[in-house]
């Protein structure tokens, strides 16, 4: 079995990699499962996404997965970030609402090659569902669970001991950065 595939879909009791709970876990992925939709290039012959992990190079329409967190934990990825993101981020056929939020503002600094933005001077962009979901893929695929090494997973540790970030369960990343 590759890494980081599951090929068991029935219900799976275990610990939540999030709360810590004993509960049924759900069919968890490291990116949402419309994002993986949006990733097909329907201009190719084979329309699929890239994976590159330890034991697998190549396009596949198979999605990084496991059964990792609790209906409870996956419903607040779920309304924290993954649905802003997915209802802003680029749609194909030039539909990318969040491109269209910050060409209406004015960046606080710019190279030609790229512009910063205060995302608190930007309407529309709610940045607390931006920086969650960013934080969430992030700690996703630094768990092991997903085959990968666990140094992601003690850096994000390292960042919560000295106060950069903070995961709070309220919905709310917290940084002092």
């Amino acid at each position: 079995m590759a890494l980081g595939f599951v090929h068991y879909y029935g219900p799976m009791v275990g610990t939540c990699a999030l709360c810590r709970t004993s509960a049924k876990l759900c069919d968890s992925h490291v990116l949402p499962k419309s994002l993986y939709r949006l990733m097909h290039l329907s201009t190719h012959k084979n329309p699929n996404p890239n994976l590159v992990t330890q034991g697998f190079v190549g396009k596949t329409s198979r999605q990084v997965r496991s059964h990792l967190l609790c209906p409870v934990c996956e419903k607040r990825f779920d309304e924290n970030g993954e649905k802003w993101v997915m209802r802003n981020c680029y749609r194909g056929k030039g539909v990318f609402r969040l491109r269209e939020m910050l060409e209406k503002a004015q960046p606080i600094e710019g190279t030609p090659e790229a512009a910063f933005f205060g995302t608190t001077q930007c309407p529309g962009v709610d940045y607390q569902k931006l920086a969650y979901f960013a934080m969430s893929v992030y700690w996703r695929g630094s768990l092991s669970r997903f085959g990968e090494s666990v140094a992601t997973s003690q850096l994000l540790n390292i960042f919560q001991a000295n106060g950069l970030v903070q995961l709070s369960l309220d919905g709310k990343w917290v940084h002092t950065v």
